[in-house]
């Protein structure tokens, strides 16, 4: 029993020592983080006061962790993602049917390339073309989408439009799809500006502070 605990502590006390390096590098570079998310935490201090900002701290980090990882996926910027999830909770759509429409976009327009899917009829009917929609970004196939619904003016073809292209989610995103373009840009400004949308290097900062503190607690489950 004594060599196990032995074995045990000897393998916690390395497992620490790699993850206690990890950790101080995080926090050298906790700063450049720290300054492209001060606009926002001081918002929500004057707001809630200074115990918030512990709260907005932790669920900020796994917040921006994977939206990086999303972003990373879909082939978009943060800053991009952010705007649209913006954009969506200010005309009545979640963050997660935010996301979930831009995948279906994503294998909708890839079917509709490819011939095949029920997707490249709603396609068709807004003047467009798979073939030539994949040759777009992600971000400015959905920003073209958007600009075409936003010319429909019958409602019921809107509906019946959005949830082809975009699937079940399509009906929550029929107002933000009406948007257009422009707007949907200004939404991207203002995701930067409020400190939600953080750039790809700090992202993977914040994805290695989260990483080091899960092999820490990782190495703490093992003792």
């Amino acid at each position: 029993l004594n060599f196990d605990i032995r074995t045990r502590t000897a393998k916690f006390t390395a497992g620490m020592k790699t993850v206690s390096g990890r950790l101080r590098k995080v926090r050298s570079e906790a700063q450049a983080v720290n300054g492209s998310m001060r606009g926002m935490f001081a918002m929500v201090a004057a707001v809630a006061g200074p115990a918030a900002i512990g709260a907005l701290t932790k669920s900020s980090l796994a917040t921006i962790d994977a939206q990086a990882k999303l972003a990373d996926t879909l082939g978009l910027t943060t800053a991009e993602l952010a705007g649209f999830e913006l954009a969506g909770q200010r005309t009545g759509a979640t963050s997660e049917q935010v996301k979930k429409s831009i995948e279906k976009l994503a294998v909708n327009v890839t079917d509709a390339a490819a011939g095949i899917g029920t997707a490249k009829d709603a396609f068709s009917r807004l003047g467009l073309e798979g073939k030539v929609l994949m040759k777009l970004p992600l971000d400015d196939q959905f920003k073209l989408v958007s600009d075409r619904i936003k010319g429909v003016t019958n409602a019921t073809e809107r509906v019946g439009l959005a949830y082809d292209i975009f699937g079940r989610q399509g009906t929550n995103m029929v107002k933000m799809l009406q948007l257009g373009s422009e707007e949907l840009e200004g939404f991207e400004a203002r995701a930067v500006s409020l400190g939600s949308a953080v750039n790809r290097i700090d992202s993977a900062k914040v994805e290695e502070a989260n990483d080091a503190a899960l092999e820490a607690k990782m190495a703490f489950g093992a003792l």
